[in-house]
């Protein structure tokens, strides 16, 4: 079992100060209320972002979705980037997810980033 929290959790939504609980093999058990310390969280900054295994996604595909999305709409929150990801639907329970951490960013930020050429330093798969 692994469990890892942040301030926001984007899982079809925003959701503050929670925890996602996933299997050894990424089978996702659940999105908690992170309402006390449990042994065994890994603790992140930044936002981390649920999607189904089958989405595809790796690190590099997932921001230049994002700086995609963010062409067509200038001055966008970060959350209303990820609503609009093209390969976004809600991973179920039992379902095998991909864990990203999106750092070094504001939640309302409308920048993802300076540089573009690189996802490396601000998307990061758990």
């Amino acid at each position: 079992m692994k469990r890892f929290a942040s301030h926001y959790i984007f899982w079809q939504t925003v959701i503050r100060l929670h925890y996602v609980e996933v299997d050894n093999n990424y089978l996702l058990k659940g999105v908690f209320p992170l309402d006390k310390e449990l042994s065994s969280t890994a603790f992140y900054n930044g936002v981390i972002v649920v999607l189904p295994a089958s989405s595809g996604m790796d690190e590099r595909s997932l921001f230049e979705s994002l700086v995609s999305i963010q062409k067509t709409m200038p001055g966008a929150t970060v959350p209303e980037l990820l609503a609009r990801l093209p390969q976004l639907e809600k991973a179920c329970l039992g379902e095998s997810v991909a864990l990203f951490l999106l750092k070094g960013i504001t939640l309302p930020a409308a920048e993802l980033c300076a540089d573009y050429r690189s996802s490396n330093g601000y998307i990061q798969r758990l």
